[in-house]
């Protein structure tokens, strides 16, 4: 887990997903803070940031491993679901960085941003 191995190497890991029962389960398998979010939500992601921020400081990394995956022949696919997959899977990449992986106004400073779905960088 990415989560795990840059807790190793001594970063200071929040993270954020929208299940906050198992992000909460996986923080604490962790030991570190989480935050609750819809990648897909600009309001409720600037909200997790602002939150993430008061409690571990400025984010220095910020790595988007979110992703919806549906398989099958797509005239068998529900409508609501191809819908949710485009918006995590694309929209939520760039409500992410518009959040923060651009150059964040209070600190003028750019985490860097990796974007990782399906084990390949995509961003």
């Amino acid at each position: 887990m990415t989560a795990e191995a840059l807790k190793e190497a001594g970063f200071t890991v929040t993270i954020l997903s929208k299940d906050e029962q198992r992000t909460k389960t996986a923080a604490e398998e962790v030991s570190c803070e989480y935050v609750v979010a819809d990648v897909s939500d600009s309001g409720a992601v600037e909200k997790a940031f602002n939150e993430a921020e008061k409690i571990n400081g400025q984010v220095d990394i910020l790595i988007n491993n979110a992703g919806v995956w549906i398989q099958g022949p797509i005239e068998n696919d529900d409508p609501k679901k191809v819908k949710r997959a485009l918006e995590v899977n694309t929209l939520g990449p760039i409500i992410l960085y518009a959040n923060r992986g651009a150059s964040n106004e209070k600190t003028k400073s750019r985490p860097n941003y990796k974007c990782y779905f399906a084990g390949w960088t995509i961003c």
